[in-house]
């Protein structure tokens, strides 16, 4: 017996100093062993006696000479060429627990498996019982892409009841997005509903079957103030789910006490995907696709650098509209392929300067000359400077109202000013510009009948204060205040027509012009007045120009024309972008 056990610890210290560590994980909890498949032969294959190899080491799991596999009864070993012992058989004489008594190795039924003949005697644990639905398999969180937050439905816009129709893909899962994990997607439970209504209501979120009205999850709001749900697919294939639009990605429902409780819904979707949903709302995705790779790359670049715009407000990064860039999820409509090819021609590409995102601003048009954010906005922006484009000029017959013209009154000009602001402000009589370096219109002034001076400052409210198309103009005028026809007053409505004007002759013969005062009529005393404001009322002011936008960045007219000449999209950038990189973000 003592030389039994004597034995049994020399194999102890042989296995100890001969199994190799690597592929053991310090730590690492319910690590299964991977079994290899049987292989299943007509003719039995007889087992080998093991031999060293070329290390010398023995094969210390290949089962010995005149041992059989699992399911054979064998001996006990002691005859084997390593004098190999089996070190949980019993020893000889004595009674295992599992010993019939019979000189089998297991529990008497022939072999160390269930008695099936199966290599495997192990049960599955994880398979699901009999009649239990499987569970679909946890998505891996969502790292390796970058997740924008688009607002959808916001503010006065809010819901208090949102559905979700899952158009491609098997289900949803419930939970919540892990803001301090990459917003990877904590899953709590799961459906294989397609369309599900999510309510604002008893002081949180609660989701229901759209077909038949069961409660399928309801929100704890001991995980946080947002609702979670990301749809998913067994096949992998990428899903598409109706709200309103058709979007990628998953989605966030918070409620906003400010908004009386309604719920604000953002669309979470890899980047990419995105940029899928700007790039044909933001040019047509019929142009050529050198031009839509511009823009996908000015989407991408634009949404990187303005991430977190709206966080403060509203928890997300950017909204659907024209504040940021027009967003409507999946485009499915002609030229869709196009769009597709574009975006993934330039996966990730973006623009950088100095190490940080650039803010990738562009506009329809800027009607032949770019022009500087410090002259637009009043910031020196480095790669946003203006530019000559002799490239819109080429294809302007193709460019809608690329020249336009509006005309003002001085009295409506006179009034834009004073529900500006400027309650003081008399009738205009003149319009003057200031130009940058590149002819656009950096100040605009307007003078009065009194000569006193009003300046709009900076190309955007340039633009803006007459709702113009560019700064890229000029302003010529019917000017009425050189007219001196005499016309007189009285009490404002009733005139004399006068060669020189009203005057008053004296006794010695001398005169005197009116400019103002009183006149004794049948009636009574009258007010009289002359001024050139009264003259002046007719006189108009006409704007000319071309292009449409805050000629800041690139004209996408312009990135059109240059892909038609050949250019690439990285040339095109590179014109309207000074000195900028298009590195992967």
């Amino acid at each position: 017996m003592k030389k039994r056990w004597l034995q049994i610890l020399c194999w102890i210290l042989i296995f100890a100093l001969m199994v190799p560590t690597a592929g053991y994980s310090a730590g690492a909890e319910n690590t299964e062993p991977v079994e290899s498949a049987p292989v299943e032969s007509e003719t039995p294959v007889e087992e080998e006696t093991p031999t060293e190899g070329d290390d010398g080491e023995t094969d210390l799991f290949a089962p010995e000479e005149g041992e059989g596999s699992s399911g054979d009864t064998g001996d006990a070993g002691e005859g084997s060429e390593d004098g190999g012992i089996d070190l949980f058989a019993p020893e000889e004489g004595e009674e295992g627990s599992e010993d019939t008594g019979d000189g089998s190795e297991n529990s008497g039924d022939g072999s160390e498996d269930t008695g099936d003949g199966s290599e495997d005697s192990g049960t599955d644990l994880f398979a699901p019982e009999e009649g239990e639905e499987e569970t679909p398999a946890e998505p891996e969180p969502i790292l390796g892409d970058t997740l924008v937050r688009i607002g959808i439905y916001y503010g006065t816009a809010g819901k208090d009841s949102v559905e979700l129709n899952l158009t491609v893909g098997d289900g949803y899962y419930f939970g919540y997005y892990d803001t301090d994990n990459d917003n990877a997607f904590v899953i709590l439970d799961s459906t294989t509903a397609n369309k599900i209504n999510v309510k604002s209501q008893s002081g949180t979120m609660v989701v229901y079957s759209a077909s038949s009205g069961n409660e399928l999850y309801r929100h704890d709001m001991d995980y946080g103030t947002q609702l979670g749900i990301l749809p998913y697919s067994d096949s992998g294939e990428k899903t598409q789910t109706k709200c309103g639009y058709y979007y990628y990605g998953g989605f966030r429902f918070e409620r906003i006490a400010a908004y009386d409780n309604t719920m604000t819904v953002v669309n979470m979707v890899p980047l990419d995907d995105y940029t899928k949903g700007v790039v044909p709302y933001e040019m047509s995705p019929s142009w050529h696709e050198e031009a839509l790779k511009v823009q996908a790359v000015c989407a991408r670049s634009f949404a990187l650098s303005h991430k977190g715009k709206h966080r403060k407000t509203f928890s997300f990064d950017l909204c659907d509209s024209d504040c940021c860039q027009v967003y409507r999820g999946v485009y499915t409509k002609s030229y869709a392929e196009a769009v597709e090819r574009a975006v993934e021609a330039t996966a990730g590409m973006v623009l950088m300067y100095d190490g940080e995102y650039c803010d990738a601003v562009y506009s329809s048009s800027n009607g032949g000359a770019s022009e500087s954010a410090k002259n637009v906005w009043g910031k020196e922006v480095a790669y946003l400077q203006g530019i000559f484009d002799p490239y819109e000029e080429l294809i302007r017959d193709r460019i809608t109202k690329y020249e336009w013209t509006v005309t003002f009154t001085a009295k409506e000009l006179q009034t834009k000013l004073k529900e500006s602001g400027y309650t003081s402000c008399g009738l205009i009589r003149e319009v003057k510009t200031t130009l940058s370096d590149t002819g656009n219109v950096i100040v605009l002034t307007f003078v009065d009948e009194n000569d006193k001076s009003y300046s709009v400052y900076n190309g955007t409210k340039c633009r803006t204060f007459l709702s113009l198309r560019s700064i890229r103009y000029s302003v010529s005028g019917d000017d009425g205040t050189e007219i001196n026809d005499g016309t007189v007053l009285v009490n404002g409505s009733e005139s004399l027509d006068l060669e020189q004007g009203a005057v008053v002759l004296s006794g010695d013969g001398s005169f005197t012009y009116i400019t103002g005062g009183y006149m004794l009529t049948a009636e009574g005393t009258e007010e009289i007045s002359t001024t050139a404001s009264n003259r002046a009322e007719g006189a108009t002011f006409t704007f000319t120009g071309t292009g449409w936008g805050h000629n800041v960045g690139m004209s996408q007219y312009g990135a059109l024309s240059m892909a038609e000449l050949g250019y690439t999209y990285e040339e095109i950038l590179q014109f309207y972008y000074t000195g900028v990189e298009i590195v992967p973000c």
